[in-house]
């Protein structure tokens, strides 16, 4: 315990290159399960909830969700922000020095495939280590029936979580 004293401090723990954060769900008991492992310069992101349909709310939502939403309907930037938050897509991976706010995500960048690949494999090996239950959705990331059945098994079936103000996703046509 002695090791993680200077953490609660305020103080800084040297030896630690990587940082490793985990949600499970949120206080509405909606599983969102997401991973990440980032270091002083990248951040990888791993959501495995995420299949592009899922609208994204969180708890603690107030004046500044509310300031962006409404000025989504007149900014474009703003509005791709508030996209990206309500829609998060299964893998994120941002530059933190470049890019503090995390606004381009650079998953598919061709030139930091073996960077991206080292933060997988990080990721990885503390799923392993802490027996994560997403480890097989991690492992069959590209599979979606795969994903789909470890987090119905780990946290029962998806609750919805679309209102009836809900807005059509922006760039979707209505099936009516």
């Amino acid at each position: 315990m002695g090791a993680r004293l200077p953490l609660l401090k305020g103080e800084s723990q040297g030896e630690r290159e990587f940082v490793f954060t985990q949600i499970d769900s949120k206080a509405g008991g909606a599983a969102v399960p997401m991973r990440a492992v980032q270091n002083a310069k990248y951040g990888y992101i791993y959501n495995p909830f995420s299949d592009g349909e899922y609208y994204y709310r969180n708890n603690n939502e107030g004046a500044t969700m509310a300031a962006m939403n409404k000025a989504a309907k007149t900014d474009p930037a703003i509005a791709a922000r508030v996209d990206v938050f309500r829609y998060r897509v299964p893998e994120e991976f941002y530059d933190l020095e470049a890019d503090p706010n995390c606004l381009e995500n650079l998953i598919d960048e061709p030139e930091l495939v073996e960077v991206i690949k080292s933060f997988q494999e990080n990721l990885f090996a503390q799923m392993e280590k802490t027996d994560d239950p997403m480890l097989m959705a991690f492992i069959n990331r590209e599979n979606r029936a795969v994903v789909d059945a470890v987090i119905t098994k780990t946290y029962g079936p998806q609750k919805s979580v679309k209102s009836k103000q809900q807005k059509m996703r922006p760039g979707k046509k209505s099936k009516k």
